[in-house]
């Protein structure tokens, strides 16, 4: 199975305009396994919280919470790893 990684912009497309061509991405999800990472969940929700994109999108708490339950359910949760190298 394909892994995927999506970014914040993806999530946020989706959740905005779901009949959008980013949106039917997620019709697809069952040939893929999604993954994610606590630190892109907590950028998802940032950016979805900020004033003038909930204001615009009519975005409610209620969606955002909705969104990370279908994440957390459907996804593998992953760890990233820190780098220990230097430049």
């Amino acid at each position: 199975m394909l892994k995927v990684v999506f970014n914040t912009n993806v999530f946020v497309s989706a959740l905005i305009s779901p009949k959008g061509t980013v949106g039917s991405l997620f019709k697809f999800a069952q040939k893929y396994k999604l993954i994610v990472s606590l630190p892109l969940l907590e950028e998802i929700v940032q950016v979805l919280t900020h004033p003038k994109i909930s204001r615009k999108y009519e975005i409610d708490p209620e969606m955002i919470q909705e969104m990370l339950i279908i994440l957390k359910k459907h996804s593998f949760l992953a760890s990233p790893k820190k780098n220990n190298h230097t430049s």
